[in-house]
């Protein structure tokens, strides 16, 4: 299996094994019927031919970043709105830190745990 790190693992079934013996099938006729085929020509085609989009895996891990992104921004605003540039209360900058740092985990998970 090859691994490619920020992808979700490939799940491989029956169905998958199967349409793919079929597609290097039909590969190997059109080349035997077009010799002067490329390996070139063979990608670009199977690039066209594959759905445009995201996987449903890539959409909840795009929405994850968001939401820690959206989350550290809004502690470190808090922490630095409130205080006012004036960082007496020093309970309310952490505060802000801890909700960043929590929210950059959250993200961390959610990468770790990525189906």
């Amino acid at each position: 299996m090859i691994i490619v790190p920020g992808l979700p693992p490939l799940q491989e079934t029956t169905h998958s094994r199967e349409l793919s013996r079929r597609i290097d099938d039909a590969v190997r006729d059109y080349q035997r019927a077009n010799p002067d085929t490329t390996d070139s020509d063979v990608r670009t085609a199977l690039l066209r031919s594959a759905p445009a989009g995201d996987a449903p895996g890539i959409v909840r891990r795009k929405k994850a970043i968001a939401v820690g992104v959206a989350a550290a921004a809004v502690g470190a605003f808090t922490a630095t709105a409130n205080a006012g540039g004036n960082f007496n209360n020093q309970w309310l900058l952490i505060g802000g830190i801890v909700a960043a740092v929590g929210a950059l985990a959250f993200v961390a998970i959610r990468w770790a745990r990525r189906d």
